[in-house]
């Protein structure tokens, strides 16, 4: 249920955005146009509710409805800083945490709340979450300039006006002038002021910083597969290319 309603979410930014690719497929809007695509996101998001209710899961019904309200709070605050080349580092991280790391942390407390679980710890649970959130989404950003690889477009961020996390390093560098000159086919000038002002690796040192303390926050279960596994999705993340 809590996937299909991330799937809903999905299939409504790639209307937003105008995204023609996802994971390297054609989107429902490029096959099918918006206003099918909206209907199709619209009944995901509420057959996934349905599920629940009918499971009489009312926690993660609450869950989903309070994600959804920041998920929807952060694109709206995204959407109406398009362009803004001022917007400062604070602004998108406050972005980012609402439209991606709050699902990602609601996630992570339901999964306190379990039976067998760690009750009293839901807290921890969702700021791990919320951490792990927050580092996907710096590394998808990352993507946008230097992967040909992402299953997107490269340089969508850019041709949308999204101002995200390298491009604010870039602007605080000086080259605001090479963005708004920006041309996709010679991206060449960009990616070496890139180079020049190390834009990627103090990304990465910011991820670094969230990796940590997830780390932190895994290394106080015992050993197992389950943890072994969540600390090598925290490497994948760190140094994917897709």
């Amino acid at each position: 249920a809590i996937e299909m309603l991330h799937l809903s979410s999905l299939v409504h930014d790639d209307i937003v955005d105008h995204s023609t690719r996802r994971r390297g497929q054609k989107t429902p809007n490029h096959h099918f146009g918006d206003p099918l695509s909206v209907l199709w996101g619209d009944f995901l998001f509420i057959s996934s509710i349905r599920m629940l209710t009918r499971a009489g899961r009312a926690d993660a019904v609450d869950m989903l409805a309070e994600a959804s309200r920041q998920m929807i709070e952060g694109q709206i605050l995204e959407f109406a800083n398009n362009f803004n080349y001022r917007l400062d580092a604070r602004t998108y991280y406050d972005i980012i945490r609402r439209k991606t790391a709050s699902l990602f942390g609601g996630i992570a407390e339901l999964a306190a709340g379990l039976p067998g679980g760690a009750a009293g710890r839901e807290r921890a649970f969702r700021r791990f979450g919320r951490d792990f959130g927050m580092i996907f989404q710096i590394s998808d950003d990352l993507l946008d300039l230097f992967s040909e690889r992402s299953g997107k477009g490269r340089f969508q961020d850019l041709k949308e006006g999204k101002v995200t996390l390298p491009y604010i390093l870039l602007i605080e560098g000086g080259a605001l002038p090479l963005i708004r000159a920006f041309d996709r086919s010679r991206p060449g000038p960009l990616l070496h002021c890139c180079r020049q002002l190390g834009v990627q690796e103090r990304s990465l040192a910011v991820i670094d910083r969230y990796s940590r303390r997830c780390l932190d926050f895994l290394r106080a279960f015992p050993p197992a597969p389950c943890r072994d596994a969540l600390e090598g999705l925290l490497d994948f993340i760190r140094y994917r290319e897709y």
